[in-house]
């Protein structure tokens, strides 16, 4: 049996009051040799449960993260991973030997994902998961007809008609 190579994956996560974002994404060297390229292997995102919305802004974040983990834990089985947030509070607990009882069994659970680093990204910097966490919910077809379109099947599309009339909501 061959030597099994380790794969360094980034996890980037970010959590607001309604959503939680994750993007697992991996580094390679494609037509810049010298310098690191993100490659987005995958995404998720949920609501937030009714409990979780009002969890402090670190819990939060924590929360966000556990469910990365088990998320994409097909993905980073056994892999290096860093955890990139834009909570430093969450960067300091997971750092931190100290952390209140109650929350322990999270870190534990967080770590046990070979976590090998955690880093800060400030919000603003933090473009693409920040953005799509805090996104507007958008209004979706309800009805489970395919739509037909050059060939595919789309069910639950949003259509044009649900795009007009959320604009119009916003204008408003």
């Amino acid at each position: 049996m061959g030597a099994m190579l380790l794969q360094e994956y980034e996890v980037y996560k970010d959590a607001s009051g309604q959503w939680q974002l994750d993007i697992d994404s991996m580094y390679g060297e494609q037509e810049h040799p010298h310098k690191k390229v993100a490659f987005p292997i995958a995404y998720a995102s949920r609501k937030c449960l009714p409990s979780e919305s009002r969890y402090s802004a670190h819990l939060g974040e924590l929360a966000a993260a556990k469910f990365t983990l088990d998320k994409f834990a097909s993905f980073t089985f056994s892999q290096l991973i860093i955890l990139i947030t834009d909570c430093t509070a969450l960067r300091d607990i997971l750092r931190s030997k100290k952390m209140p009882a109650a929350h322990a069994q999270w870190r534990e659970q967080l770590l046990a994902h070979n976590v090998i680093e955690v880093c800060h990204c400030a919000g603003h910097r933090h473009l693409l998961a920040h953005g799509l966490s805090h996104r507007k919910s958008a209004l979706v077809d309800k009805s489970q007809e395919p739509l037909e379109d050059a060939g595919y099947a789309f069910v639950g599309a949003i259509s044009a008609n649900d795009l007009a009339s959320e604009s119009q909501a916003l204008a408003q």
